[in-house]
């Protein structure tokens, strides 16, 4: 459906397409607007000789009764369908038919009511005793299609053209395969491996500046790229890491021990590489690492 033709409901506190609030249309307006203005108009099953007043109050009553129960039904259906997530006119179709079938003796009830008021019967009579067969079924679906029909229709307009979601399940994640999936669930891996021989790929240590390149440590040995040392640094993330001198970065896993000399420092790596700690990185040093230097234990 076209963009143009959907009339978005407005967002709490502003002004909607009509002055009246989507649960208030939906369960009081629609209803006695659709169903029982027309049917108290026109005298159906009351008789002609019976007054507006009477008519409409008898048939908002009768409308209000089926209209909400179609909406409980619609409520039940909607749950209970979860797992198979059926159109929304199944839902609103089955909704009524099963509070109507459950309900099936007080709606008869009143029925009869008002057609003993058309007929000028006992009100206080005792309706005749209600046999369930094809017969009775057909008759009884027949009276509910009119309401049934309107309950769909209503629905539909909320939904579409309102903007008001009706029945709606919440999207699926997407499902993923197995080996998706466990990618996935794999940490990400810096793009600086990228730019190391595949023989000494693996867990990054530290970077040092050399001239214009940088020699990249890892677990698995050590490689040297044509790169800048700040380049190096944001494509080593993911790994966790601080610069310890202007020429070099380490990762924090692989700090294996920390002693200050003086205004420096030397920190010691997972691969016995001593790196050493310059006077303006220092006091950021050795707070970080503070609980690895000897003096301090």
């Amino acid at each position: 459906m076209s963009n143009s033709l959907v009339l978005r409901w407005a967002e709490p506190g502003k002004a909607g397409p009509l002055p009246f609030s989507p649960g208030a249309l939906l369960y009081g307006v629609v209803p006695l607007a659709l169903l029982a203005l027309p049917l108290a108009l026109l005298r159906i099953t009351v008789g002609a000789e019976a007054s507006f007043v009477v008519a409409f109050y008898l048939w908002s009553a009768t409308v209000m009764i089926g209209w909400l129960a179609g909406a409980l039904g619609s409520a039940i259906i909607f749950r209970l369908g979860a797992r198979f997530r059926p159109p929304m006119w199944v839902i609103t179709l089955l909704g009524p038919l099963l509070t109507g079938l459950v309900l099936r003796e007080p709606i008869v009830e009143i029925l009869a009511l008002i057609s003993s008021l058309h007929s000028g019967g006992p009100i206080g009579g005792t309706p005749e005793p209600m046999r369930l067969s094809w017969g009775f079924f057909g008759q009884f679906l027949l009276k509910l299609s009119p309401g049934t029909i309107a309950w769909i229709g209503t629905n539909y307009v909320f939904d579409r053209l309102l903007g008001v979601p009706r029945y709606r399940y919440p999207a699926k994640e997407p499902t993923q395969s197995a080996p998706a999936a466990k990618a996935a669930s794999r940490p990400a891996l810096p793009r600086l491996i990228e730019r190391i021989p595949p023989a000494q790929r693996a867990a990054i240590i530290a970077l040092r500046a050399e001239d214009h390149y940088v020699r990249i440590y890892t677990d698995a040995g050590e490689a040297l790229t044509l790169l800048r040392l700040g380049d190096a640094i944001r494509m080593a993330a993911p790994t966790a890491g601080i610069r310890v001198h202007r020429s070099n970065w380490i990762a924090d896993r692989a700090v294996s021990g920390f002693r200050r000399t003086g205004h420096t420092g030397i920190v010691t790596l997972s691969n016995g590489l001593e790196v050493p700690v310059s006077r303006s990185y220092r006091a950021e040093v050795e707070a970080r690492f503070r609980h690895l230097d000897p003096a301090h234990r």
